[in-house]
């Protein structure tokens, strides 16, 4: 919220004095506070971004070949798409909390899913994909803002894979943002060249840099000092061991361990 480096400076100094640990995570998509880019370049990590066209039509048919197949398979095997808000929301925890558990990761309180929706309104919109037998195999949220739209969440259950309900979840979700006029969409951060990031990139998204640091205030002359917060180390270790865990979980344990302990947890 500042429209110069010092202000954002004063402010990230203030945010850290106020931190109970003396420390902020900043996560951006642009350097800040004058601190040096090279500093604070995330190399692993990126935001893939494809910037849209006038209408879905165009969309479509600026999709690789292989990627309209699969669009269209998914229509041809008999699932249907759904986009509302809370009376969906039943529907969308099933599906998240499983693929969460199945991830090993930590799921987000349903509470908090709801908090999301009712405190975006109108802007936020959830799309859940349903079989032929009416069960939801693919879920997320997206995100409406001026210009663009951002997926923070999306899931689809494995068993359902051959289907290909995460295609039709995301073409859903691009249709809307095409053909409602926002500029661009944005998937959300991957790391280089694994599995999320070229899911992304053949809908013909486009990495972003991003940056990453861990700030605390120098006690001698109270300036910002900085450290990189990158992935590796003992933390990277732990949460592997972690992930080992939750995985071996019914969806009901996991549940409820992430519903406790994920907002403590900065994934």
């Amino acid at each position: 919220m500042a429209d110069n480096e010092s202000t954002e400076r004063m402010l990230l100094q203030q945010a850290v004095k106020l931190s109970p640990t003396g420390q902020l995570s900043i996560r951006s998509t642009r350097p800040f506070a004058g601190l040096a880019s090279e500093t604070t370049l995330n190399k692993q990590k990126v935001r893939m971004v494809l910037k849209l066209p006038s209408d879905a039509g165009k969309v479509l048919s600026g999709l690789k070949a292989k990627v309209r197949s699969q669009v269209k398979k998914a229509y041809k095997n008999g699932l249907a798409s759904a986009m509302g808000s809370f009376g969906l929301l039943d529907d969308f925890y099933a599906v998240f909390s499983e693929n969460m558990r199945d991830l090993g990761s930590p799921v987000h309180s349903r509470k908090w899913i709801h908090s999301i929706l009712k405190f975006y309104g109108n802007r936020a919109h959830l799309g859940i994909v349903y079989t032929p037998s009416g069960d939801p195999g693919a879920a997320g949220v997206i995100l409406c803002h001026p210009n663009l739209v951002s997926i923070p969440w999306a899931s689809s259950l494995r068993r359902f894979n051959k289907l290909n309900p995460n295609m039709m979840l995301y073409w859903t979700f691009l249709k809307f943002a095409a053909d409602n006029g926002f500029k661009s969409f944005d998937f959300g951060r991957s790391t280089v060249d694994e599995g999320t990031y070229n899911f992304k990139k053949q809908w013909g998204a486009q990495p972003e840099s991003l940056h990453w640091a861990e700030l605390f205030n120098d006690d001698n002359n109270n300036q910002i000092e900085i450290k990189f917060n990158g992935p590796g180390g003992s933390k990277f270790k732990a949460r592997e061991h972690a992930e080992s865990i939750i995985k071996k979980l019914p969806v009901s344990l996991s549940t409820a361990f992430g519903s406790s302990t994920r907002k403590y947890i900065p994934l």
